[in-house]
Formats: structure tokens, sequence, C-alpha cells
């Protein structure tokens, strides 16, 4: 018979294995017991209530600049204006009050005095500034080493009265400019500019400004304008298009010697283009009749009209190492001044679609990445020549006798260091202000911060360079007048000891006993005529020219 406790240990293990080998459905089971509820999740931060974050108690436009910026990226910059410059004119005239109470100017500047914060008052009335509500840049990299960047002048919707949001165009439009840009373009730059707004605003402020002199030229210009020109000057400027442009190019393909002291500097040929838009051919008429009636250029000119363009070629009968035949040009609305006229052919080819340009390269695929297809300026400046730039800048410090082999290593660090700078910039005229977006191989913080500090350099490095030459060759020049008073005072003794007459030469070994250390030291490699008694000695130096005493 089994001890009790046995039997119910037997009992106990047979119904556990039971139970896990038959599982919850056999029989009546006990419920097991309750599982522990799973720890709860770490508690979050909780998010700043609406009180910690402070909001401004004063209007600014914050959101509406920085909605047009990207932020994430090396630079960033927000700074509202409208404190400053709200009703900046009346401040100017405050201060006009200010100076007044200044009992020590006289009566007769006073009236001057008064004119000038009058004038400064209007135009910062008529020209908008006071609009102007905020102030953005940023920039960030798309990759690494390259950045968009973005500038924003703001003005709150409507508020764009005043000339300067006019003057540089008032909406933006298709960039057609860039048809003009041939493959070999290094430099280029369109902007929208109303010349006859500027003129119409100049002519009002000085008639409000009370100066008889400037009022009587205003009224004396147009005749004077009219008189040299044979062109009047409102149908000048009703004439133009209001758009200009500048383009460089450099032809790789053809090399051109630049002189650069005894040596010459291997480039590319450079070749400039300058663009008018216009509506008529006023300009080129005149230029043309002024051309044709010239008795020393008549007969030069190589005339070319056919549908579409009509041009005019000077020959330039001179040897010279770069292609240059001044020609001026009218096509479609623009009128076309260049170098040469095959570069005013390419660019209307470009424009025609017959040659590919700027505008098909992949430089200009990389630098136009998400920038306005229209706007009223663009600017490019090419890597290309950034380094033709910087070539010329190491030669010339390199042929500078001045410039000591330690130095130029320096200053070539100092202004010619870094990577060669290129971009691409769009500028437009939103219904909110002005928008500059562009790409290139400089953030702002760079385009900034490094002039901050380079500037300085190059200025001290202006001052210094200069300084420390003339100082080295002021004591350079009172050494070796030094010198020549020694050998003077030599030769008067070594006449008087020797009983020399005037007319006798002494030899430097003659002299050696009456000079100290028995020799002269050289301050700038010059070299000593001892001349006869009688006569003054005469220091030679190495650029041949002289010194003597006074």
């Amino acid at each position: 018979m089994k001890h009790p406790l046995l039997a119910l240990h037997s009992t106990f293990l047979m119904t556990a294995v039971a139970f896990l080998v038959l599982g919850p459905g056999c029989a009546k089971q006990e419920e097991p017991p309750a599982e522990a509820p799973p720890p709860p999740p770490p508690a979050e931060p909780a998010a700043p209530s609406t009180a910690q974050i402070p909001v401004s108690a004063e209007k600014n436009s914050f959101k509406e600049v920085t909605s047009h910026l990207d932020p994430g990226g090396s630079f960033y910059l927000y700074w509202g204006t409208e404190k400053i410059l709200n009703e900046l004119s009346a401040k100017v005239l405050g201060l006009q009050n200010l100076i007044e109470t200044i009992g020590e100017i006289p009566a007769s500047d006073r009236a001057v005095v008064q004119r000038a914060f009058g004038i400064a008052a209007r135009l910062i009335k008529n020209s908008g500034v006071e609009a102007i509500s905020g102030l953005g840049t940023s920039s960030i990299a798309r990759e690494p080493g390259f950045y968009q960047s973005k500038f924003m002048v703001h003005h709150y919707r409507g508020q764009n009265s005043g000339f300067i949001w006019s003057l540089f165009g008032m909406n933006a439009h298709p960039l057609s400019g860039m048809d003009l840009l041939p493959a070999t373009t290094a430099l280029a730059s369109f902007s929208d500019f109303d010349l006859g707004q500027l003129w119409s605003a100049v002519t009002n402020e000085i008639a409000q400004a009370g100066f008889a002199a400037a009022q009587s030229w205003v009224q004396s210009f147009p005749a004077e304008f009219q008189q040299a020109t044979k062109i009047e000057l409102n149908q000048l400027l009703g004439s133009l298009g209001g758009e200009y442009g500048l383009i460089l190019t450099l032809d790789d393909s053809k090399q051109v010697p630049i002189p650069m002291g005894t040596q010459a500097l291997q480039v590319p040929e450079p070749g400039l283009l300058l663009a008018l838009k216009v509506k008529d051919d006023t300009i080129f008429d005149r230029i043309d009749q002024l051309l044709t009636e010239n008795p020393q250029t008549g007969k030069l000119v190589v005339k070319s009209d056919k549908e579409g363009l009509r041009m005019r070629t000077l020959p330039v009968p001179l040897p010279l190492p770069v292609a240059l035949r001044p020609s001026l040009a009218r096509a479609g609305d623009y009128l076309l001044i260049a170098t040469t006229d095959a570069l005013i052919e390419e660019a209307l080819a470009v424009k025609r679609g017959e040659k590919k340009g700027w505008k098909h390269s992949e430089e200009f695929k990389r630098l136009s990445q998400g920038t306005p297809n229209e706007g009223n300026q663009f600017l490019f400046l090419s890597q290309r020549f950034g380094q033709m730039s910087a070539k010329l800048q190491q030669q010339a410090l390199r042929m500078n006798p001045q410039v000591k082999p330690g130095q130029m290593e320096s200053l070539q660090k100092l202004f010619g260091g870094g990577d060669i700078a290129y971009t691409y910039v769009v500028g437009a005229n939103t219904e909110e202000g002005w928008l500059a977006v562009g790409n290139g191989n400089q953030s702002f913080s760079q385009a900034l911060l490094a002039p901050a500090f380079v500037f300085p350099a190059g200025v001290l490095a202006g001052i210094a360079v200069p300084s420390f030459v003339k100082a080295r060759e002021k004591a350079q020049r009172a050494a070796i007048l030094n010198n020549l008073e020694k050998i003077r005072q030599a030769k008067e003794q070594w006449a008087q000891e020797n009983k020399k007459r005037e007319g006798d030469l002494p030899s430097e070994s003659d002299l050696a006993p009456f000079l100290p250390g028995g020799k002269i030291r050289n301050a700038r490699g010059e070299t000593y005529n001892f001349n006869a008694i009688g006569k003054t000695p005469v220091a030679l130096l190495p650029d041949g020219s002289s010194i003597t005493l006074p």
C-alpha cells in the first residue's frame, strides 16, 4: 500500500500531464492565473503648449518671406525691416528739424541743408524703399559643393509703388537674351532697365529741388543732346526696348597671346557682344550715317543688308593677336554691337536654332535646376572665366619685381586660393517683391563671410605692401646717400693727406683707409663712381637710374 503522500504526488503528476497533453478542452479546468499587464511604453516628451512658443506682438513679414526660402541648409536669414523703413522719409525730415536747432549753422548754409534733406526725403518716398517689409536669404546644398541660393526683397501684395519696383522691370517674362548665348559663353548678364523712367525721375526731382544750376542743365540738356547726336532725346528714349545685355565668349579652340611684360600668356580668344532691345532703327540708322559720312571710315565699312539682318563692320587694318572687326547689327528686336561680325552671326544662328548655344549645354542643365524660366534679369558666370582671371592675376604677380617669391605665394593663396566661383542666377519681380534664385559652387555663407575676411586682408595688403615697398626704397635711398657722403669725406681726406688736386681720380684702394671698415656696403646692388676730386660721387642703380648727393 502506497504512502498517502506518494499517492497524492502521483495523482498531481498525472493530472498535470493530462492537462499539458490534452489541453484546455478536456474536462473542466481551473482558470489560469491572470497574466501581468505589459509595461506602459515610455512617455514621449510633451509637445510645447502654445503658451511656450513666443508670438510676435508686432506685425512682420516672416511667413511671407520665409515661404520663398529653403530651410535646413548652410545659410538662412530673415530680417524684418518694417520698423526701420516705415515712414523713413518722415524720419529724415525729423532730422532736418533737429539740424535746424543748431545755432552754429550760418543762415546762408541753412537753406542748402533744408534742400538736401528735402531731396533725400522725396527720393526715399518716391523710390518705394519704405514698402520693403523684409529681406531673406538661404543656401542649401543640392549636392556636395553645389548650392541653391535664394534672395528675397519683400513687399506686401499691392504695395509696390515707387521706382525701385518698376525701374528694373515690372513683370517677369521669358529670358529671350538666353537665346543669344553662343556655346563659348563664359560670362553673360541681361537685365531690364527703363532708362526713360530714370530720366523722368531725375528731371522731376531736379525740378522740385530748387537748385537753379541743376534746373538750367535739365532744360538745356535735350537741345545739347540733339545737337551732339542729331537725335531728339525723347525719340531716343522712346526707341529703347528696356533690356540690356553683355556677353563675353572664350573660344578654347583659338589661343591668343596676351602680352604680360616680357612674356605672353596664352588664353582662349575672347569676344564681346553688347545687346540692346530696341523698338525701331533710330540708333542703328544714326550710327550707320556717322560711319558712312566719315571720310576715314566711309570707304572701309562693310555693309550687309539681308532679310532679318542689317550689319555694318569696320575692319581694323592692323596685325593684332586677337580678332577685331567692330560690328553693329540690327536683327529682330535687338541692336547688337560686337568685337567681330562673326560673333554676331553666331549669336543670331543660336537664336534661330541653327546652332546649339550655351542653353543646350550640360553646364546650363546643371546650373538651371530649380531656377525660374521667366524673370527680369539673369547672370551667368562660368568656371572658365574665373580660371582665366586667376591665370592673368598669377602671371601679373609673378612678373611684379617688387613681389618676392614668398610674398607671391602668400598673395596667390589670399586672392587666388580656393575654388573658382561659378553661378547662374535668375531675378524676377513678383507680386511680393524681388526674388532671385541661383545655383553655384558657393553658398551665401561663403559668398558673404569669405569677403568679410579676404577683403579687409586685401585692403590691408593693398596698404601695407606698397607702404612696405616705399619704406624699403626710402631706407635704401637713405643708405645710398649716406654711402655717397662717406665717399665724399674719404676723397677729401685722401686729397688732403696725399696733396691731390682737383681732377685727380682716386681708386677704391686709395679710399679704403678712409672708409669705415675699409669699403662701402651696397644697399640695393648699386655701384659707385667715385669721380675725380672736385666732382660729386654717383651711385648707379641696377635699373639704370642714378643717385647723387643734393
